[in-house]
């Protein structure tokens, strides 16, 4: 197409100036880099603490120990329920965490929630015990497990004796009774904590629990605390695994991690034995192929229950022979049948009272600030003739208790 109009002019080509070449910086030498010496990385298992931090987590587990401990005598208060109907709520417990294959820390973290609701709440009735349990567990199921129980379950495993409002109405009563605080250490834990630090295998570790699962069924395990609980069972276990482990290096990295003598733990192991007699329920779940092995150990195997502990593992600390005490000597220290408590020999005052004072173990939860009263000293397994009063304590040993009696 044409177009109309004078056609402009041709610009006239600028003279290119030639650029100026651009000078070459000169490169200066880098430094060489210094290699870094590469340190070995640590892959720590499961819940495996490293040497750095050991100490504060087992602080930390004990202080949250402390702070959530359950009393001994919390069945005392109770007006409806004994102690007899808790173990055959807690042996249900057990099948219903075999039935719906839960871990063993939701089983041990529902008995906590259990026990902790009965000591808060004494008018509880037998009616609502079995609803108490199965809620108990749903709880624990969902804080320990990735597929938790449902109410459904609950309702299903117990025979639709209650609906699902029901379940959930007491599990709102019980979070608000514990003030919503759960997330507590048991013994598990502690256990867990242990094993790791000392590299147990899979199957020390199914004697750890099998022994800790057996305990939950009986009310005597709040005289002592979760630690020192889960220290007597692994203890037992490295002791007939490891053969000659007290005094050894063992023995002496448990002592630094639970804080706790091995001496004093051996005289414990008659308690695993108390334990593991009434336990048909763990011993049904321990059968499985996984863990039938563990209780062919406690069953004429390497371990047995009734298998006495040698003497030659506290040599320095022996067992104190029974004698009988002279005149010139009141304070002699008797051994008593059940090997932990010591009493000494009564002796009279002129002030028309007879004295005497009580050792009792130091892993002993005894109420500190307060004079026993017979209940509470007779709850913690001191055996004595009516009418011996607690009338005072020795402060530097809280665990030594003094009682007078009138002439």
């Amino acid at each position: 197409m044409k177009r109309y109009g004078r056609a402009a002019p041709p610009r006239k080509a600028s003279p290119k100036t030639p650029a100026s070449p651009r000078r070459a910086s000169p490169k200066t030498p880098t430094s060489p880099r210094r290699a870094s010496p590469k340190t070995p990385i640590r892959s720590p298992g499961r819940n495996c603490p490293t040497d750095d931090f050991e100490g504060d987590m087992i602080d930390l587990y004990m202080k949250r120990e402390i702070a959530n401990k359950i009393s001994y005598d919390f069945m005392a208060n109770s007006k409806h329920i004994n102690s007899k109907m808790r173990t055959f709520l807690v042996k249900w417990l057990v099948e219903v965490t075999e039935e719906f294959k839960q871990s063993v820390k939701t089983l041990h973290l529902a008995v906590y929630i259990l026990d902790k609701y009965i000591s808060l709440n004494p008018n509880i009735l037998t009616t609502n015990l079995q609803r108490l349990g199965i809620t108990s567990m749903l709880i624990a199921s969902k804080f320990e497990e990735v597929t938790h129980m449902t109410t459904e379950d609950c309702s299903y495993i117990s025979d639709s004796a209650f609906s699902k409002q029901q379940i959930v109405q007491m599990e709102k009563e019980i979070l608000a009774f514990l003030q919503y605080d759960v997330c507590v250490p048991t013994s598990i834990d502690f256990s867990d904590f242990y094993c790791d630090m000392l590299k147990f295998n899979k199957k020390e570790r199914d004697m750890v629990n099998y022994i800790l699962d057996s305990s939950l069924l009986h009310i005597n395990i709040y005289n002592m605390s979760y630690s020192y609980r889960a220290a007597i069972a692994v203890f037992y276990v490295l002791f007939y695994f490891r053969e000659n482990s007290c005094g050894t290096t063992w023995a002496k990295k448990l002592e630094k991690i639970s804080k706790y003598r091995c001496d004093d733990i051996i005289n414990e192991f008659f308690i695993v034995k108390e334990w593991l007699n009434d336990n048909k329920e763990v011993k049904t779940t321990y059968s499985r192929k996984s863990k039938s092995s563990v209780v062919k150990y406690f069953e004429g195997g390497i371990i047995s229950p009734d298998k006495p502990s040698p003497k030659k593992l506290s040599p320095k600390k022996s067992s104190p022979v029974k004698t009988s005490p002279g005149k010139d000597s009141p304070d002699r220290i008797i051994e008593m049948a059940e090997g932990t408590i010591l009493y000494s020999e009564s002796y009279a005052a002129d002030d028309g009272y007879m004295y005497r004072h009580v050792i009792l173990p130091r892993s002993a939860v005894i109420p500190r600030g307060k004079l026993l009263n017979e209940r509470e000293w007779r709850a913690l397994g001191v055996q004595q003739s009516k009418g011996w009063v607690n009338y005072s304590s020795h402060r530097p040993e809280p665990h030594i208790l003094l009682f007078r009696k009138p002439l």
